[in-house]
């Protein structure tokens, strides 16, 4: 299979029709941060709907 065949196919997985998909961001560790400049970062999710400008083949 073509590397550009297979980009193609997953793309069209993840717009899923201009539904999109859900990603989870998860925060980094903040114990290396200097203890005034620490702050309270949660995770996040977010629906993704446009892959385009994000998957390059």
């Amino acid at each position: 299979m073509r590397r550009q065949n297979v980009a193609r196919h997953l793309l069209a997985r993840l717009n899923r029709d201009g539904r999109g998909t859900r990603v989870e961001i998860h925060p980094l560790n903040q114990s290396q941060v200097p203890r005034p400049l620490q702050r309270v970062v949660e995770y996040r999710a977010m629906n993704v709907r446009r892959w385009d400008k994000i998957v390059i083949f």
